[in-house]
């Protein structure tokens, strides 16, 4: 049976909160400024371009480049109480109708936006210390939203082509997250919260396809997102699916699937639960495969190659009654 992963578009919902912008035509410029020592460039070259600055707080800066026709853009360094709110930086670069909207409420945070193309979104709302996002878009229709609420997180999203979706939420710290999109409808979602410290790297291609991660625990792996080589999920076909579950600490998990209509779920640590590793890889078409584990040590490989229809299924560690078995649930090992 086909898994059902609904992507996240939350990033869509924030944009009926923005402000009306620029008539057309005229570009259009505001900078409010409450707090001290505060810098910001605004640049705008093209036409119906319009950038909102909102700036108190200490020392934030922030760039501003448009270019070409009604781009718009929103920076908000001040969260309204007067305290903290200081040394961050924003850069928002634009060339086309294109919208970004940068929200920075605590302390040293850093958020860069490059967009190219008409009707892209970028959303980033930063409210820890010492977090960044980068967001890089190019193409037509493409959507990002970034939610940062922990201290220390990293963010970078990359997508190309058109209709792409990538929402990041990190709620802890110390995470790390990398999206590559490219061609058109892909859709990718990354949670991580738990204790923090969490990893993932996914890179998609080809049309439709979808992945979600989510992150609780600590420690936990789907790919480097400190080196871009070492994806955690990789999708290169059409209508892909890949979902990833992790608690518990330090399990790993990787997904490549190179068909159409490939399905793979990897749900790892429950409750608790320790150093898993999980491996799929499914190259033919309408393939299935659903690994479970529990308990502590449990190793799954799948590789279902050019064949069509396959359907592997491994459950490990767990009791007849879905529970975690000590005496059933260490040092486990399965290849399919």
């Amino acid at each position: 049976m086909k898994t059902t992963i609904l992507a996240s578009a939350s990033a869509l919902a924030l944009l009926a909160a923005a402000p009306a912008l620029a008539a057309p035509g005229a570009n259009n410029s505001t900078v409010n400024q409450t707090g001290t020592a505060g810098g910001v460039i605004v640049d705008q070259t093209g036409t119906s371009a319009s950038s909102v600055v909102n700036q108190g707080g200490r020392r934030n800066q922030a760039t501003v480049t448009q270019k070409g026709t009604g781009a718009s853009s929103t920076v908000q360094q001040d969260n309204g109480t007067g305290s903290s709110d200081a040394d961050n930086r924003a850069t928002v670069t634009q060339d086309g109708d294109s919208d970004s909207f940068v929200t920075q409420v605590n302390d040293s945070a850093t958020a860069t936006v490059n967009q190219s193309g008409d009707g892209n979104l970028s959303i980033i709302n930063q409210s820890g210390d010492f977090d960044s996002a980068e967001v890089d878009q190019s193409g037509d229709d493409n959507t990002s939203g970034i939610n940062q609420t922990g201290d220390v997180n990293a963010a970078i999203v990359g997508q190309s082509g058109t209709g792409n979706n990538s929402a990041v939420m990190q709620s802890s710290g110390l995470n790390r997250a990398l999206v590559s999109q490219s061609s058109s409808g892909n859709s990718s979602t990354i949670t991580q919260g738990g204790v923090g410290a969490n990893e993932a790297n996914v890179q998609q291609s080809g049309d439709d396809n979808i992945s979600a991660v989510t992150q609780g625990g600590i420690g936990n792996d789907v790919g480097d997102a400190d080196e871009g080589t070492v994806r955690g999920v990789t999708q290169s076909g059409d209508e892909n699916a890949s979902n990833i579950i992790q608690a518990g600490g330090l399990q790993v998990a990787e997904v490549v699937q190179s068909g159409d209509r490939n399905d793979s779920t990897i749900d790892q640590g429950g409750v608790f639960g320790a150093r898993h590793d999980a491996s799929v890889s499914q190259s033919g078409d309408d393939n299935v495969s659903y690994v479970i584990q529990r308990g502590i040590r449990a190793d799954a490989t799948v590789l279902q190659g050019a064949g069509d229809r396959n359907d592997a299924r491994i459950d490990q560690g767990r009791d007849s009654n879905g529970g975690f078995d000590p005496g059933i649930g260490e040092d486990q090992d399965a290849t399919v």
